[in-house]
């Protein structure tokens, strides 16, 4: 992002970005990440009361389903697209202190997505017997299971567009650099459907579920209404077709759309790769992305919420030098988090899953098949990650048609993944022999989850190859020295963790408090042998973190 030269030091980078913008972003992304924290782990205890209520069976089968059409039409049309294609636009103007001009294109934005979206909405209430046809064709010969993925797709279809319209407000407020009340309304959706299932699910089922979607979506985005107030917003009811900046979001949109929509497009051809698999296959798939999405959201998506606005700014200030400086910073703590976080995950699958899940009706069947795509989805983790800041930095750039042709690409990649590593993971871990010491390694649909790994190493190097070019360096040699570094100290994090956790569950009973004291043990270890190994090893993120305390203590003074 900035022009800094490889070979910059840390004092260099705290004289220029961190000194500049550095305690701010650091405070911003620190504020979106205790928030994020919060709503991650009132999502993984709605994830929790959805395994014990419902299971692995035929009824999450269903809802996995039903929901990905919704989620689709959400993400396509409004959402992230819009906020994508919107906030370089929006944030321009409100840079150039053009805020009436801002939010006349805003308003027209808004009001061209709700009809858009009633529209399209109409249509997916009315063929979605077709669409689910096509998402799971291994449903057609479960008339039970298909019927219920109808009802419960066209229970959740009006969630659409309170979604929509949340993620267009989150939009306006992180132009605005306000990130808390965004990153913490998913708080309020989650408890909403734990909620509904508690008082409902013994009469109605998953449609418990179906229902608390629908209510919290409408919370969510009732709840961010207030947080505009004080920002100068002047929404009205116009439609501007001619509007410049308009126009300039409307080129932005369908490479945008394409882009961020082919995650649920990949995600359509797992969910069909796997409705062909074993009862349970779809479900497991989704609560092992669920614990997937924790440090990713925690983390890299907050990081990139963070440096989003200010790439725009600084693109719209032609600050090319803070831009790559920025766009480095941001990767290599990602790498400092997200590469630990998933040799954690890989080593400590199947007792991290027993704990949270395997009560109610999820059994200890369902955490090894669950254990089995959250060992192979890990290891894509610290691309995932990237992959979620490489593509902001494009659109910063107002180039959204590079990452639309390279997200089209791994569509394909991951077709032919999911059909070969479906059926030849199985037979490639029987013969090395690692289906004799951890049977779920060679699980069928490991194979789809190592595919959606294989996308994201794909996406990502390819998109930060590009960059490279484009910008005429990204600091590359320092991303790889920071890579090895942490790699090394990740290796024994895993070594320590597992042996660690695997000791003292030798120890102590299976009950939940053996399990969390085991569990606690094990991470606890690997931890400390990963910051010992990170100051061992004198990783330079460690220090910029330091850099940034200090900044920040001496201005308290």
């Amino acid at each position: 992002m900035d022009e800094v030269n490889e070979g910059t030091s840390v004092d260099v980078m705290a004289e220029g970005y961190i000194q500049r913008r550095g305690p701010q972003l650091a405070m911003a992304a620190i504020t979106v990440m205790a928030a994020t924290l919060l709503s991650r782990v009132f999502g993984l205890v709605r994830e929790q009361v959805m395994a014990g209520f419902f299971g692995a069976q035929m009824q999450i089968d269903a809802y996995r389903v039903a929901f990905i059409l919704p989620n689709l039409f959400r993400m396509l049309l409004a959402d992230a697209a819009i906020g994508a294609a919107f906030i370089p636009v929006f944030t321009s103007y409100l840079t150039k202190g053009e805020r009436e001009e801002a939010w006349r294109a805003g308003s027209t934005i808004i009001n061209l997505m709700v009809l858009g979206l009633c529209f399209f909405l109409g249509l997916g209430m009315i063929f979605a017997p077709q669409f689910i046809r096509v998402l799971a064709p291994g449903f057609a010969e479960k008339v039970q299971t298909f019927q219920l993925t109808l009802l419960l797709t066209r229970i959740m279809f009006p969630a659409v567009l309170f979604m929509a319209l949340s993620g267009l407000v989150m939009g306006i407020l992180n132009s605005y650099d306000h990130f808390a009340a965004p990153a913490i309304s998913p708080v309020l959706w989650n408890t909403t459907i734990i909620v509904s299932i508690v008082l409902l699910a013994s009469r109605l089922g998953v449609v418990s579920l179906a229902l608390g979607i629908t209510v919290g979506s409408l919370v969510q985005f009732v709840f961010q209404l207030p947080f505009l107030k004080g920002k100068g917003a002047r929404y009205s009811f116009i439609l501007d077709w001619r509007h410049p900046g308009v126009k300039q979001v409307g080129l932005l949109l369908l490479p945008v759309m394409l882009t961020l929509g082919t995650t649920d497009i990949n995600t359509i051809v797992d969910t069909r790769f796997a409705s062909t698999l074993v009862t349970g296959s779809v479900a497991t798939l989704g609560y092992a992305i669920r614990l997937w999405h924790l440090p990713l959201g925690l983390f890299a998506i907050a990081i990139s919420t963070v440096l989003f606005p200010t790439f725009s700014r600084q693109v719209a200030r032609e600050d090319i030098r803070g831009f790559k400086e920025a766009l480095s910073a941001g990767i290599r703590s990602i790498f400092l988090i997200m590469i630990p976080a998933a040799v954690g995950l890989m080593v400590l699958s199947v007792p991290i899953i027993r704990l949270i899940f395997e009560h109610g009706k999820f059994l200890a069947r369902d955490t090894l098949l669950t254990a089995s795509p959250l060992f192979y989805y890990s290891v894509g983790l610290m691309a995932a990650g990237g992959l979620h800041l490489v593509n902001r930095a494009f659109y910063s750039l107002k180039d959204s048609v590079t990452p639309m042709l390279v997200a089209g690409l791994s569509i394909v990649v991951n077709y032919f993944g999911d059909w070969f590593l479906m059926i030849y993971l199985p037979v490639f871990a029987r013969l090395i022999g690692i289906s004799a010491v951890f049977p779920w390694l060679g699980y069928a649909h490991g194979g789809i989850a190592l595919s959606t790994s294989m996308v994201c190493f794909f996406n990502f190097l390819i998109l930060l190859e590009i960059l490279r070019r484009k910008l005429k360096g990204v600091e590359g040699r320092r991303m790889l020295v920071s890579l090895a570094k942490i790699s090394l100290a990740s290796v024994a994090l895993g070594f320590v963790a597992f042996y660690g956790w695997k000791l003292t569950a030798l120890a102590l009973d299976s009950s939940v408090v053996g399990q969390i004291l085991s569990l606690g043990v094990g991470i606890s270890l690997g931890l400390l042998v990963y910051l010992g190994a990170a100051l061992l090893f004198r990783i330079e993120e460690i220090q910029t973190v330091q850099e940034l305390v200090l900044v920040k203590l001496r201005e308290k003074r």
